[in-house]
């Protein structure tokens, strides 16, 4: 084997470990007895991650073309990235123990989630080493593939128990959970079906696959007609609205709120965190690649961030709408983790390494901030909310359920008030210092309706997380009977690491720059 030929599958390790290491979890999950089948395969899954992001900081840049590529520091830092947060997500995963997770069924939903976290990592890899359109396509699939999976296996799951159910009467559940897997996959497959369309009809007009190649082919296009095509807008609109389905951007977040209505299996964190990663990246590459040429006059931002700009107002105003109208604590964080990706967004259109900088901090705080606040919530409930869950029914945690935190579990409300602020963008904190570049971005490329619309929904934001610190600071609830969460030594480390590294960086914010910028640095605007 040659010595190139050796670099690209060195280069090729961390992708080929987390694959293989989901379908060694996938059969863990067969063979490991039952009493021990979940503290395995959570060791398991966060030793295939942490070696994944080990084999790729061992992977230095090479003479070889393709592995420097698959190297770069932006896929790079999305890759460790992914590694951190589905790290953190499996740490947090409740234990099979838990009350709210008594019957079999759940126990083996809970199961099959450490496996499809390392395929969704694997995703995350290969989609951000994508330099070419079919790879990217194929990439943003492999994101998406888990999370069919995952709601077909509960479907199975809830299928065979009917079968075994001693006293012969049919699950309500299992009809649900079949026609919420024919909604997820009937969204997914359609938002494929419209990106697959724009890749088609943008491969018709640049004539290559090859993203740097299509970047002056589309160059070339604009000089000799001076405008965008009719089927450049058309290709444009489709991509968008196709990866804008991927990002969870509102209205295309339809499928976002079947994982919403699952009932404490992981399956909220690892639609959140799996959208939010391969959708900024998948949109960087394509808007911030192909369609910024080698020089701003040739395809300037103006002409076709309208596409974007409209779906990015419409996400950020029906955020605003429905935040200020939720009651729900667990909804409440489901808007407010959409948000993340419309402030995302605006980096991306800015087209300029500040505004990219500061997309990337944004997705870095919101993983690392939403992968420990999400499960943390989720962990929150009144008796009354626990008998709900326990007869069948799929219960709200609401902000009355969270009355009292500070005093039951200081740490706990501790910890979930530091995380919300960073994601609420609360000075002092990393969210804080990636709202602020996405700020100097809007500014300094005079867009004042980016800039209007920043303000007025970290606002709106900030106004909510105050609405749910109030909740765990004020008296519980008379009438009502709480429950203390129970954090292991394993989470309440990983949760203070978090917590202090999303506080340092709103302190010190300037070892996270350098590596963001360097990672905007890439497409060498």
């Amino acid at each position: 084997m040659s010595a190139e030929n050796t670099s690209t599958l060195i280069s090729l390790g961390p992708i080929l470990l987390l694959f293989c290491g989901a379908a060694l979890g996938m059969v863990l999950t067969r063979i490991v007895p039952e009493s021990n089948r979940a503290a395995i395969l959570r060791l398991w899954t966060i030793t295939i991650l942490l070696l994944s992001g080990w084999l790729e900081l061992q992977t230095q840049f090479s003479s070889d073309f393709m592995a420097t590529m698959m190297h770069d520091p932006f896929s790079r830092f999305f890759r460790l990235t992914a590694v951190g947060g589905f790290a953190l997500m499996a740490i947090f995963l409740p234990p099979a123990s838990d009350s709210v997770l008594a019957t079999r069924s759940h126990r083996r939903v809970l199961e099959l989630t450490y496996p499809l976290m390392l395929l969704s990592a694997g995703g995350v890899f290969f989609l951000s080493a994508a330099y070419d359109l079919l790879t990217l396509f194929i990439g943003i699939e492999l994101c998406a593939i888990p999370l069919y999976l995952y709601y077909r296996g509960i479907t199975e799951i809830a299928e065979s128990e009917i079968k075994t159910d001693t006293n012969g009467e049919e699950n309500n559940d299992s009809e649900e959970l079949r026609s919420r897997f024919l909604r997820v996959f009937g969204y997914g497959l359609f938002s494929s079906l419209i990106l697959l369309f724009g890749i088609a009809t943008i491969y018709g007009i640049g004539g290559e696959t090859n993203l740097l190649q299509l970047r002056i082919n589309i160059s070339i296009v604009f000089l000799t007609y001076k405008k965008l095509g009719p089927g450049l807008i058309l290709a444009i609109a489709l991509i968008a609205a196709g990866l804008a389905s991927k990002l969870g951007l509102a209205p295309f977040h339809m499928w976002l709120g079947e994982f919403h209505a699952s009932r404490r299996c992981g399956a909220l964190p690892l639609a959140i965190l799996t959208g939010l990663l391969s959708g900024t990246i998948a949109i960087a590459r394509i808007f911030d690649n192909v369609l910024i040429a080698f020089s701003g006059d040739v395809m300037a931002p103006l002409d076709w961030a309208p596409a974007l700009t409209t779906i990015f107002t419409i996400s950020m105003l029906l955020t605003v709408i429905v935040i200020l109208r939720e009651r729900s604590a667990r909804r409440l964080l489901l808007w407010v983790s959409l948000a993340q990706g419309g402030f995302a967004l605006i980096g991306i259109i800015s087209a300029s390494t500040v505004g990219l900088s500061g997309s990337l901090l944004q997705v870095l705080f919101a993983v690392l901030a939403l992968a420990v606040a999400i499960p943390l919530i989720e962990r929150i409930e009144s008796r009354e909310t626990k008998t709900q869950h326990q007869n069948g029914r799929i219960a709200e945690t609401s902000l009355s359920d969270l009355s009292g935190l500070a005093h039951r579990s200081p740490l706990t409300a501790g910890l979930l008030i530091l995380t919300l602020a960073s994601i609420g963008a609360v000075p002092l904190t990393g969210g804080f210092i990636a709202r602020k570049e996405l700020v100097e971005s809007a500014l300094d490329s005079q867009q004042w309706w980016a800039f209007s619309l920043i303000i007025v929904v970290s606002l709106v934001i900030m106004f909510s997380i105050a609405r749910v610190i109030w909740s765990m600071l004020r008296k519980p609830k008379q009438g009502l009977t709480y429950t203390t969460p129970h954090l292991t030594p394993s989470m309440r480390l990983a949760a203070v690491l978090t917590c202090a590294m999303l506080v340092y960086a709103g302190i010190n914010p300037a070892a996270v720059q350098e590596i963001t910028v360097q990672a905007a640095s890439v497409f060498g605007f």
